[in-house]
């Protein structure tokens, strides 16, 4: 972002280090390729997500860099970094407020990767505090907090440097000089990917993720159909021809032309499950909707989910209960996003209910 030209604070030999790597934390300055420094750059890490977790890897292969203070308000991912920087032989200070990393004036610079909306906020307050930064990308959510924070780093004279997504590895930079050195010839045509597995889904995706989401309480359950219907892609005449399987699978006939808002929950559910199936779509998403209704409803919608799987399809069922042994062949155990076990459905539930790790 912005990189003060004259540096005259005794700390001189710390920021000189951050200078000629180019900014703190790029790519140059993981992979350890800095010179000159001849002591260690104090670094606090704030947010230990999937992103502060591989910076604070990245930081300890630098012999330069102490990882110094680790800062997440999620306690298993303190524990996990504070285990891996021990296994290096570091000893960082660890807090759950941000603040406390800011006010330790032992650091010489912050990581800051948490979730955007914080990156500048804390960066600006970071560079108050005298301490250099790298903000993961995107450095801000709106185009006025970066022009704070650029303020920030030229007022108070300090290394800032944004996530640029490995733009300043390498293999980017020489493939940035074929192009500009004129050996390829013109450019006329760049195509981009992303490199890795995906799956292509031939068909519609239907989703229940939330009861009543699509749905207003105003509108009749005959409208409600309507605008559920159209929210998941189905034309009018499509929402015409499967207007009678939909309110037949239901079940609440004689109630589709009062207001939802006199339905009970069980209710809503079955017209909400009733629209979803009978877009016939390629990926179902269920999001734990089935625990509520009656016992018959629920055995009718696992009827309809064992046809829909018989015939190839994809459900993607979230639960805590015992249905996913009923309605699925494999199982991903997640915690606060973390994956923590997958594998075969017995197998899963059984770590699950006991907490402890089972092989997949």
């Amino acid at each position: 972002m912005d990189t003060p030209q004259e540096v005259s604070k005794p700390d001189i030999t710390r920021r000189n280090v951050l200078a000629t790597a180019g900014a703190v934390f790029t790519t140059s300055l993981f992979t350890g390729r800095v010179k000159g420094a001849n002591d260690r750059v104090a670094v606090g890490y704030i947010g230990l997500g999937a992103m502060g977790s591989g910076n604070v890897g990245y930081g300890m292969q630098v012999p330069t860099l102490e990882v110094a203070a680790l800062c997440d308000v999620y306690q298993p991912a303190l524990e996990k970094n504070e285990a891996a920087a021990k296994r290096k032989g570091f000893s960082p200070k660890i807090v759950k407020d941000f603040r406390e990393v800011l006010a330790d004036k032992s650091l010489d610079a912050v990581c800051i990767s948490t979730p955007d909306h914080w990156h500048a906020y804390m960066m600006v307050e970071a560079c108050k505090a005298g301490k250099d930064v790298y903000v993961e990308k995107p450095s801000c959510v709106y185009v006025e907090e970066g022009q704070k924070m650029v303020q920030a780093a030229r007022k108070y004279n300090r290394v800032v440097q944004a996530g640029t997504m490995q733009r300043s590895g390498g293999y980017f930079l020489k493939a940035a000089e074929l192009v500009k050195s004129g050996i390829m010839g013109e450019v006329t045509f760049c195509h981009t990917f992303q490199s890795g597995s995906t799956q292509t889904v031939n068909g519609p995706v239907a989703a229940l993720l939330e009861l009543g989401s699509g749905f207003h309480p105003s509108l009749t359950g005959r409208e409600n159909v309507r605008l559920n219907a159209a929210l998941l892609g189905l034309s009018r005449r499509q929402t015409a021809e499967a207007f009678e399987r939909i309110v037949e699978f239901s079940g609440i006939r004689e109630f589709i032309d009062e207001p939802l808002r006199t339905y009970s929950t069980g209710m809503t559910m079955r017209l909400a499950f009733s629209v979803a199936i009978n877009r016939d779509p390629e990926v179902l998403l269920v999001d734990e909707v089935l625990a509520v209704g009656d016992a018959a409803f629920q055995a009718k919608c696992t009827e309809k989910i064992n046809q829909f799987r018989n015939a190839g399809k994809t459900l993607l069922f979230v639960s805590h209960s015992a249905m996913v042994r009923q309605l699925c062949d494999r199982a991903l155990w997640l915690d606060h996003g973390e994956l923590i076990l997958s594998g075969a459905v017995a197998a899963v539930l059984e770590a699950y209910a006991g907490r402890r790790t089972a092989p997949a």
